[in-house]
C-alpha cells in the first residue's frame, strides 16, 4: 500500500514533466528567424553541440537529482523543436524531405499508405513493408485533421520524450557523464530525421523505451518489467526493421540472468520468447488487416542478393533489370530465388559477404558510429556553395573555410573516438550486471550485420531500434576516462521507480501493444473507391483532390523593394537543394520550373489513391474539402512529378 500510495506522486511528476516538455517543444517548433537558424545549425554541427551539452549538463549536475535529471528531456524537446523549425523556415532539400515539408523516396509512400488507409483503402505493397509505423502515422494524421505540420510535430515530440527519458534514466544509474554521451550520440543520430516522414521515429522511440525498461528490470530485479522491453523492441524492430538478431540473443540473456540456483532458466527464457512473439504477431496482425500478405520486409531481398553477389542493394536492378517490371510481392519472390540459386551453387558466398559485412562494420565510415558522418551534407546544403568548393583546391578550401572543415574533421574523429570509448567501457571493471545485458545485446547486433551490412543501412539508418544499446558502452568508456583523467565522476542519485511508479514501464507497454493491435482494427479497409468527375480535361482525366491541411507554401512573387517574409521565395527554395543535387540533380531541378506567385501543395488524389504534388496558379488554397481538378504535368523526374491543377465545376 504504502509502495502504490508513493508512486502517485510520481506518476503525477511525469505527467507534469511530459507537459511541460510539450509547452517547450511546441513553442520552439514555431520559432522563427534566428532561433529557426540556430535549429538548422544544430543539425548539422558537430563541435558547439557537444560544448553546449557538457556545459547545461555540469549545470543539470550542481542542482538536486531530481530537478536536475528533469532538466534534461526539457532540453530534448527545446532542441528538436529548433531542428524542425529551422528544417521548415531553411527549406531544405535532401534525400528525405523537399522544400523543408514534403516527403519523397520513402516517406512520400508511408504518407500515401497513411492517407490511404485514413480514406478506407488497404496498403500498397511497398507501405505493407512496414504496417504498424503507417498505421501510426495514420492515426496521427487523424488526431491532427490531415495536418503533415501538426502530425509530424507530434511524432518528433514522441521521439524526444522517448530520448530524453532514456538518458535521465542512464544519469541516474551510471552518472552525468554516461548521459552526456548518450544524450550526444543519440540526438546526433535522431536529427536527420526530424522532418521527414519515416520509420526511424517510431522505431527509435520504441528502440529507446525498451531500453529504458531492461535497465529498470536489473535496477528493480523484476522479469515483467525484461519482458515488457522485450515486447516494446520487438515491436521497434518490425516498425524499423534492423538487427533482428538481438531478440534470440537477449532471450538467451534473460535466462542466465534469471537462473537462480539453476544454470539456465528456460522458464524465464520461455517468457522472454513468448514476449517476442507477441511484438511478431502484432506485427503479422497488422499486415493482414491493413496490408498484402507477403510483403512485409520485403526489401530484404534486394539486401540478400547484393550481399551474396559481391555489391549491395542496388546490384540486382543492374544485373536483372526484368525484375522491375515485375508487381512487389512477385519481384521480391523472383529476387529471393536468385539469391537462393547463388547461395546454392556457391555456398562460400553467402561466408564471404558476412565476412565482408563484418570489415565494414568496424571502419570508422561505416561503422555503428558512422551516422556522425551526416554532419558533412552541411558542406553541400547551399547549392552553389557546393558547386564552388568542387573547383576549389584543398589548400583555398581549408583557408576560405576554417569552420567547415573543422566540422569535417570532427565528423570523422567523433565516429573514431566513439569506437575507442566503446571498447574501453566493455573492459572497465564496472557495472557487471548491465555490461553482461551489453554483451549479449552486441552479440546480437554483430550477428544481423551481414544481413543489414553497413553499405545498405545509410549511415546506420537501419540500427535505428537498437542505438541505445550500441551507445551505452561507449558512455560507460566516457565516465572511465573521465575517471582516469579526474577521479571518480559525480552520479545522479538512483531512483527505484521512473517513468510514473513502479507499474509505470508495464503499462506503458501495454498501452502502445494495445495501440498497435487496436489501430489496425479501426483503419480496415472498407473496400471503397471514388468515381472520377463527370467532366472534361484538355491533358487526361480529372481528378478528385482534397489538398493536405499545413502544406500549403505560397511562393512570393517578384515586387521591387519588397520582400514578405511570411512568404516562400525562390531563390532560398532553388538555393538549398545542394545535398539533393550532389546526388540526384533532375529531382534538384524541379524548383527551377516553378514561378513567382504560385503555391506549392500536397493533395490526396481520391479515384487513383495517390498522394500529389501540386501546383495552384496563385494565391493560397480555400478549401481542404474533395473538389474536381484538371491537372497538366509541370515537371517529372521519374520518380516525382509536380502537377499543376486548375479547379473545374463539375457538371
Amino acid at each position: 500500500m504504502k509502495t502504490e500510495t508513493a508512486s502517485l506522486p510520481q506518476a503525477a511528476g511525469g505527467l507534469l514533466l511530459a507537459g511541460l516538455c510539450g509547452a517547450v517543444f511546441f513553442l520552439a517548433a514555431q520559432a522563427s528567424g534566428p532561433l529557426a537558424a540556430a535549429g538548422l545549425f544544430l543539425r548539422y554541427d558537430l563541435v558547439l553541440l557537444p560544448a553546449l551539452a557538457a556545459a547545461l549538463f555540469c549545470l543539470f549536475a550542481r542542482l538536486p537529482t531530481p530537478l536536475g535529471a528533469a532538466a534534461v528531456p526539457l532540453l530534448t524537446a527545446c532542441l528538436c523543436g529548433l531542428v524542425l523549425a529551422g528544417v521548415r523556415e531553411g527549406l531544405v532539400s535532401d534525400l528525405s524531405t523537399l522544400a523543408g515539408l514534403y516527403p519523397h523516396s520513402d516517406g512520400r509512400n508511408y504518407l500515401n499508405g497513411a492517407l490511404n488507409l485514413l480514406h478506407g483503402q488497404e496498403l500498397n505493397a511497398f507501405a505493407s513493408r512496414r504496417p504498424l509505423s503507417v498505421v501510426f502515422w495514420a492515426a496521427l494524421l487523424r488526431l491532427s485533421g490531415l495536418d503533415i505540420r501538426m502530425a509530424m510535430e507530434l511524432m518528433v515530440f514522441l521521439c524526444a520524450l522517448s530520448i530524453g527519458w532514456s538518458v535521465r534514466a542512464v544519469i541516474r544509474q551510471f552518472g552525468w557523464a554516461a548521459g552526456w554521451l548518450l544524450f550526444c550520440g543519440l540526438f546526433c543520430f535522431y536529427r536527420r530525421f526530424i522532418g521527414a516522414f519515416l520509420t526511424e521515429h517510431l522505431g527509435l522511440a520504441l528502440g529507446c523505451f525498451a531500453f529504458l525498461l531492461l535497465l529498470r528490470s536489473l535496477a528493480e530485479r523484476r522479469q515483467a518489467l525484461c519482458c515488457a522491453g522485450l515486447l516494446l523492441l520487438t515491436l521497434a524492430l518490425n516498425v524499423r526493421a534492423g538487427a533482428f538478431f538481438i531478440l534470440p540473443a537477449l532471450a538467451l540473456w534473460v535466462g542466465w540472468h534469471w537462473r537462480q540456483a539453476a544454470r539456465f532458466s528456460f522458464t524465464a527464457a520461455g517468457l522472454a520468447a513468448l514476449a517476442i512473439s507477441l511484438g511478431f504477431a502484432l506485427n503479422s496482425s497488422a499486415l493482414h488487416l491493413v496490408g498484402q500478405d507477403g510483403a512485409g520486409q520485403g526489401n530484404f531481398s534486394f539486401t540478400l542478393y547484393g550481399l551474396v553477389h559481391g555489391g549491395d542493394w542496388t546490384l540486382v536492378k543492374e544485373q536483372h533489370p526484368e525484375v522491375l517490371k515485375l508487381e512487389e510481392v512477385e519481384r521480391h519472390k523472383e529476387i529471393y530465388k536468385l539469391a537462393w540459386d547463388k547461395i546454392a551453387a556457391e555456398p562460400t558466398s553467402l561466408l564471404r559477404g558476412a565476412g565482408r559485412a563484418w570489415a565494414a562494420f568496424a571502419s570508422i565510415s561505416n561503422g555503428p558510429y558512422s551516422y556522425m558522418l551526416f554532419s558533412l551534407q552541411q558542406s553541400f546544403l547551399d547549392r552553389s556553395a557546393a558547386a564552388a568548393a568542387k573547383a576549389s583546391s584543398l589548400r583555398e578550401k581549408l583557408l576560405e573555410h576554417p569552420w567547415k572543415y573543422l566540422q569535417i574533421a570532427a565528423a570523422y574523429a567523433s565516429s573514431g573516438l566513439l569506437l575507442l570509448l566503446a571498447a574501453l567501457g566493455f573492459l572497465s571493471p564496472q557495472h557487471r550486471q548491465a555490461k553482461v545485458l551489453l554483451l549479449f545485446s552486441w552479440l546480437g547486433v554483430l550477428a544481423s550485420v551481414p544481413f543489414v551490412p553497413p553499405w545498405d543501412a545509410d549511415l546506420m539508418r537501419a540500427y535505428a531500434a537498437t542505438l541505445p544499446f550500441m551507445l551505452l558502452p561507449a558512455a560507460w568508456g566516457s565516465v572511465a576516462l573521465l575517471a582516469w583523467f579526474w577521479g571518480e565522476t559525480r552520479r545522479g542519485e538512483e531512483e527505484r521507480a521512473s517513468l510514473g511508479g513502479r507499474a509505470g514501464g508495464l503499462l506503458l507497454s501495454a498501452g502502445i501493444a494495445l495501440l498497435l493491435l487496436i489501430l489496425p482494427m479501426v483503419f480496415r479497409p472498407q473496400e471503397q473507391t471514388a468515381a472520377r468527375p463527370a467532366i472534361a480535361c484538355p491533358d487526361g482525366e480529372p481528378w478528385l483532390l482534397s489538398l493536405l491541411p499545413g502544406s500549403v507554401l505560397p511562393i512570393a512573387a517578384e515586387t521591387a523593394g519588397v520582400k514578405d517574409s511570411s512568404l516562400l521565395q525562390l531563390t532560398t527554395l532553388r538555393s538549398r537543394t545542394g545535398v539533393l543535387h550532389s546526388l540526384d540533380p533532375r529531382r534538384a531541378d524541379a524548383f527551377q520550373h516553378f514561378a513567382p506567385g504560385q503555391t506549392l501543395a500536397l493533395g490526396y488524389e481520391h479515384h487513383s489513391s495517390l498522394l500529389r504534388y501540386v501546383v495552384l496558379s496563385g494565391g493560397t488554397a480555400s478549401s481542404f474539402l474533395p473538389e474536381p481538378v484538371c491537372a497538366s504535368s509541370v515537371y517529372d523526374d521519374g520518380m516525382t512529378t509536380w502537377w499543376k491543377v486548375e479547379p473545374v465545376s463539375a457538371e
